[in-house]
């Protein structure tokens, strides 16, 4: 599982919105206390001005029931000195049974009489002060009130001087109670009721705003520097759980890249011990199957014995080669004691290297050179270490120069000699190391880049193997052409040679030996073979339109096996082909079959599976270039009919009589007969079952694009 660390920026950002979080959480839990504070002093400001009115409704009300003092005693009467009891009575009015008032108190004590309540009457707001009245008998009373004074300012909840602005309204008049500062403010906080008494129907408001600068800064101050600290706590710690962590993968990726270079070191020393291996087997069972049946591949004896001669020669040749990579690579598992160090030519590990390399540096078109190599005195060294130091250089010198072209590849190993030492050096034509970056390109592993190498075989199929020729094949003349009982794959003499179609195979490995040796093999059953060294010159020379099959390796400097087979099935190109290496995994193998091969085969080869695997591939791509023939010709003969006959012909293949298809068309029957006649004249099909089998899907596609 890869985890990726958070940049900087990434931190920051999250300290930012951490801290605007809890900010803007703090200021509205702020706000929301501030506003319940606020509809507390409200509503303590509506009880207490409510109580002031219903008291005001108490003594109007006491007044007319008990009727004190009445006649020339009115004037002195107890209510006279109630402005002495209570601040905001400024003065009380009585009248009597044939005493006037204004119009505005006789209205009102008109509408008291009839509601039986107090009675607004002449409000004057503006200075704070307002009439009530209450009807009675025989006395009706009034009182003269004072807003201002009729505030209980002791019991206020609300600070004279403070932001809080309290109204009164009746109407469109107002009454401003309590100012408050009156500034603007990014919140605002109102409340507004009116007042508990039916008599003094006034409407109390109460307004505040509230200031940017009365939030709690401090406590948001604190808030950041405290989400700061634990951002930059959690970022610690997460830079040093991710530094153990890389600790430990490097310690891991240290382990693996051992098993690697291990793996990768055993992968070219398979390869270097496969290939002549492969090379050895197929020569062996050529001559074999030539001395079994000389008589197979309609040769004389002379020519037999020289082609059989060839094939053990170059089975010595690669036994040779095969032996001296076993003894190096016993050389290589030797005891320590037994690496010690001897006399030797600088020119023998040279020359040892590059028999060992001769088939890449071949494939890869480079001139080698040699310079002071044969004139540089003997040195004293290990000779195993003396050939894996020259190994690595000349691989990497091999590898440098992939990226130059075909042309100037050059590869100089040069010597000189001093008093004491002997200098051993290689220079290549490639790019060179890239600036600051020398190391990047180093590789001290045997024979193949890592893109290429694999890390140990697996299990993968093989075929098994047969001994003598195939059971029941015979040879038919010079071309390939075995006595099968499959009709499609028998000798079809005048069709394919007329078609100068003699199946070819196309071999392409990048190793002399086991192409040359594949090659000898292949020849022996009559097949025609043609060698590729080159991946890149076979896709742009093998003939697309042959007969025949191509065999592939699939470890091959430049383009590999698998993308040389992908290119091919990209082209079109349709001819089977058959996949061999000397390293064969299940994923490997999964991914050729994906990409199309027809087979994957693992060196050292059997011969018989080999030559069996070819030959199906054969008749497998002769079957199919026959149905594409049939194909094209059944188009050909359907593109000649004329619009009617095609009609026709879509009615005949859905199973219309003639005379359903004359009702479907209009036609008389004997119509229909004549264009059936002609179907079968144009078409060549001898009966109607050949032809809804021949031409069945072709007036299908006819109607549908129709329709």
């Amino acid at each position: 599982m890869v985890t990726r660390t958070l940049p900087r920026w990434a931190w920051s950002v999250a300290a930012v919105l951490l801290g605007a979080a809890g900010c803007a959480w703090l200021a509205q839990a702020d706000l929301a206390t501030r506003g319940e504070a606020f509809d507390t002093d409200a509503r303590i400001v509506h009880r207490l001005l409510s109580q002031q009115a219903a008291q005001h409704d108490a003594v109007l009300a006491t007044l007319a029931l008990l009727q004190p003092g009445t006649g020339a005693a009115a004037a002195t009467s107890a209510e006279q000195r109630l402005p002495a009891l209570y601040s905001q009575v400024l003065q009380v009015l009585r009248r009597g049974g044939v005493e006037a008032w204004p119009a505005p108190l006789a209205r009102a004590e008109a509408e008291s009489a009839t509601l039986r309540r107090a009675v607004l009457a002449d409000i004057d707001l503006a200075r704070g002060q307002y009439t009530l009245v209450r009807a009675g008998l025989p006395s009706s009373f009034a009182l003269r009130i004072d807003a201002a004074a009729a505030v209980p300012w002791a019991d206020w909840p609300l600070p004279r001087q403070g932001p809080v602005r309290v109204v009164l309204q009746h109407g469109d008049a107002r009454w401003v109670l309590q100012p408050g500062t009156g500034e603007p403010g990014r919140w605002r906080l109102a409340a507004e009721k009116r007042l508990a008494s039916d008599s003094q129907p006034f409407t109390l408001v109460v307004t505040r705003t509230l200031q940017v600068g009365e939030l709690p800064w401090w406590r948001l101050l604190l808030w950041c520097v405290a989400a700061a600290a634990a951002v930059a706590g959690l970022a610690a710690w997460q830079r040093q759980r991710d530094s153990a962590r890389r600790a430990r993968e490097l310690l891991r990726l240290g382990q693996v890249g051992r098993l690697n270079a291990l793996g990768e070191l055993a992968a070219g020393m398979a390869h270097e011990l496969n290939q002549p291996l492969t090379a050895v087997l197929a020569s062996t069972q050529a001559a074999q199957r030539l001395l079994d049946d000389p008589d197979e591949t309609g040769a004389d004896l002379a020519t037999t014995l020289a082609t059989t001669r060839q094939a053990l020669a170059q089975s010595v040749q690669q036994a040779r080669r095969a032996a001296d990579v076993v003894a190096r690579l016993r050389r290589l598992v030797q005891p320590a004691d037994g690496g010690a160090a001897r006399p030797m030519r600088l020119a023998d590990a040279v020359d040892s290297v590059l028999y060992l390399l001769a088939p890449q540096i071949e494939a890869a078109g480079v001139h080698v050179e040699r310079q002071g190599l044969d004139d540089a005195p003997e040195v004293l060294a290990d000779p195993v270490a003396l050939e894996q130091i020259v190994h690595n250089l000349v691989q990497n010198a091999l590898q440098a120069l992939e990226g130059v072209a075909a042309g100037p590849r050059r590869l100089v190993i040069h010597a000189s000699a001093t008093a004491d030492r002997v200098v051993l050096g290689v220079r290549d034509s490639g790019p060179g190391f890239p600036a600051g970056g020398p190391g990047a390109r180093l590789r001290t592993l045997l024979h193949h880049a890592p893109g290429r190498a694999r890390t140990g075989p697996e299990p993968v199929r093989v075929a098994g193997r047969r001994h003598g020729r195939r059971a029941g094949g015979a040879q038919c003349g010079r071309g390939w052409c075995r006595a099968q009982s499959d009709p499609a794959t028998r000798c079809h003499a005048g069709r394919w040679r007329r078609m100068n179609q003699t199946p070819l195979i196309h071999l392409v490995d990048d190793d002399a030996g086991v192409r040359d040796s594949l090659a000898l093999l292949i020849g022996t059953v009559g097949l025609r073979v043609m060698p590729w060294a080159h991946p890149q010159a076979f896709l742009d020379g093998f003939d697309r339109e042959a007969i025949g099959a191509i065999v592939l390796d699939v470890r091959m400097p430049g383009l590999g096996g698998l993308q040389v087979l992908e290119t091919l099935r990209a082209q079109g190109a349709d001819q089977p082909v058959v996949m061999l290496t000397g390293h064969g995994t299940v994923a490997l193998c999964r991914q050729a079959f994906k990409g199309g091969a027809a087979e994957f085969l693992e060196k050292p080869v059997d011969d018989q599976a080999l030559l069996d695997t070819l030959q199906s591939a054969v008749r497998q791509h002769v079957r199919s270039r026959q149905r594409g023939l049939a194909d094209r010709e059944a188009r050909e003969r359907y593109g000649q009919l004329s619009p009617r006959e095609r009609e026709v012909l879509g009615l005949i293949v859905a199973g219309l009589t003639n005379k359903e298809i004359g009702r479907a068309l209009g036609l008389s029957p004997r119509t229909v007969e004549t264009h059936r006649a002609h179907l079968f004249g144009k078409l060549g099909a001898p009966t109607l079952a050949q032809l809804i089998l021949r031409y069945a899907q072709l007036a299908e596609d006819d109607a549908a694009a129709g329709a």
